[in-house]
């Protein structure tokens, strides 16, 4: 649970090799694996070292993650959005988020697409993300249905 005073610390890394990797990775294998049943086979796949993963901490605990895959030169893919159970319900999910879609304008995206879990669609309209028109899908080895969606990110000196 966040209480006043602790330390918020948000890392991100290409390299598989290490802490902030490896942390990320359990909190994926705890929510998807373990809580959403979804095969660990199909969770870590051969695109890992392609992606950006970040992981935010919470007084040096990992708390949440999610990754960036790029899709093109301009738009990355926010994937693997996870917060472990006990730090849910403290707005962490929106604080990664735009983590996420900061990281990705550093990296000079102009566009972050998602798959949205049926029951976080709302959470993602909160975010101004709309849906891209696909369909909505259901992916392999699953049973939760996911809908494409799509937000334009404006450039780092916009925001300054």
């Amino acid at each position: 649970m966040k209480k006043k005073g602790d330390e918020l610390m948000i890392l991100h890394t290409k390299n598989l090799h290490t802490k902030i990797f490896r942390d990320g990775a359990n909190i994926r294998k705890k929510v998807f694996v373990e809580e959403q049943q979804r095969p660990l086979r199909v969770e870590f796949t051969y695109d890992e070292a392609k992606c950006i993963h970040l992981v935010y901490y919470i007084d040096q605990r990992p708390a949440g993650t999610l990754r960036l895959y790029p899709l093109s030169a301009h738009i990355a893919k926010i994937q693997r959005v996870a917060i472990l159970p006990e730090f849910r319900g403290q707005k962490l999910g929106s604080k990664i988020i735009a983590a996420g879609e900061n990281l990705a304008r550093e990296y000079g995206y102009l566009a972050v697409v998602l798959d949205a879990q049926e029951h976080a669609i709302p959470f993602y309209d909160k975010l101004n993300y709309v849906p891209t028109g696909e369909e909505t899908f259901i992916l392999p080895k699953t049973t939760i249905l996911h809908l494409p969606m799509i937000k334009q990110l404006e450039p780092l000196e916009q925001l300054a």
